[in-house]
């Protein structure tokens, strides 16, 4: 009879050890860009997710260290 043997089995996650804000910085601030990132029609979307922003709006300058687009400076 073969006996079983253990395996080990080992997750290799990597760590992004930058902070919040550092992450937030790189987020997507106006609803154009985010149809444009999805690959999306703005001629159908466009109306939906502009409103969508209004009610939830994600600023850039809430975000410390960031520029206009949300992005690091």
């Amino acid at each position: 009879m073969i006996q079983r043997t253990p395996t080990r089995i080992e997750a290799h996650l990597v760590e992004d050890r930058r902070s919040w804000q550092q992450q937030l910085s790189g987020s997507i601030t106006c609803p154009e860009e985010l149809l444009a990132r999805l690959g999306l029609s703005p001629e159908r979307w466009l109306r939906g997710a502009q409103a969508g922003h209004k009610l939830f709006p994600v600023s850039s300058g809430a975000v410390p260290g960031a520029n206009a687009q949300g992005r690091p400076r």
